[in-house]
């Protein structure tokens, strides 16, 4: 069985050294690690070609793809391989020594169609800290896609990764394998975490990232989120601004993240909640600032293409 792992990249360079470093002294050695050059302008391409060069390692390749979204430089590194399992991890995230041989472990026996671990998320400044909170949980273990193994047969059932967008494309993915009942085994040892920033720890590039990140939103098959500030806004409308005011301060200072991160996870930092209320807000602003334009451009290219 041959697994092959691919990692897409765009300006990686101040931490892509930790990650060639990890996955090369991983304790099961991977068959194959493919790095997908999505548009860098920075030094990260040379960076990876130089060390593979003074490694001499056999099984360490480098491909460009051009400017590429993720998922869709994720599509042109399944094409490339032939492997049995293809794993794929996001740059800037700490991989353990142990993550191969830990996930491995799962393919035997009644042998699974996906593997997935989990990745620890707790932050840095009280703004990242805050912003994890709100989104993928304080001091949690979540499970995610990336850091999974997927069979090849998963992708000749059901297809590649939903091309042409930045986020999103986990959350159409996933619901892709529910809705053909794909077996998919978990695992919470040896978690990967963040090298440095877990989110973001300026204002003006937190919304920029949530605002970009949810455009995918609208393409998504299974993602929510669209759907829930529709009737939430639609809502709005007929409620008192005072009252409005408190629901939304109590939804995203307490019921939010606790729901996201665990109240004994949120009540270790008490510090964190100066800062919950202006995470919020930079994501619900973002988020209805993107879905708004989504639609925009989208009824606009319909307009151009029913003439």
């Amino acid at each position: 069985m041959k697994v092959s792992v691919l990692l897409p990249y765009y300006n990686e360079e101040e931490f892509i050294l930790n990650t060639l470093n990890s996955l090369h002294n991983q304790s099961k050695k991977i068959d194959e690690i493919v790095f997908i050059d999505s548009g860098s302008t920075d030094n990260t391409s040379n960076i990876i070609n130089k060390w593979i060069s003074e490694n001499n390692t056999d099984n360490f390749k480098n491909i460009f793809s051009g400017k590429m979204s993720p998922s869709s430089s994720i599509n042109l590194g399944i094409e490339s391989t032939t492997s049995d399992y293809i794993g794929y991890i996001d740059c800037g995230l700490n991989i353990p020594i142990e993550w191969h041989e830990n996930i491995s472990k799962y393919i035997s026996g009644n042998i699974p169609e996906i593997i997935s671990c989990s990745i620890y998320t707790e932050g840095t400044s009280l703004l990242d800290k805050s912003l994890i909170a709100q989104t993928y949980g304080f001091r949690k273990k979540s499970i995610c896609l990336t850091g999974s193994l997927i069979s090849r047969k998963v992708f000749d059932k059901i297809g590649f990764f939903l091309p042409n967008v930045r986020a999103n494309y986990d959350v159409d993915f996933i619901n892709k394998i529910k809705k053909h009942n794909i077996k998919r085994s978990i695992t919470y040892d040896y978690p990967l975490t963040y090298y440095d920033i877990n989110y973001s720890t300026d204002i003006f590039l937190a919304f920029k990232k949530v605002f970009s990140y949810s455009i995918s939103g609208l393409y998504a098959k299974g993602d929510i989120k669209p759907f829930i500030y529709f009737i939430s806004l639609t809502t709005f409308f007929y409620i008192n601004i005072e009252i409005l005011i408190l629901i939304y301060f109590f939804l995203r200072t307490l019921v939010i993240p606790i729901l996201k991160s665990g109240y004994k996870n949120l009540m270790s930092d008490l510090n964190i909640f100066l800062f919950l209320p202006i995470a919020g807000l930079i994501i619900d602003s973002a988020r209805i600032l993107a879905y708004s334009y989504a639609i925009l451009i989208n009824n606009k290219n319909k307009i151009i293409n029913d003439r």
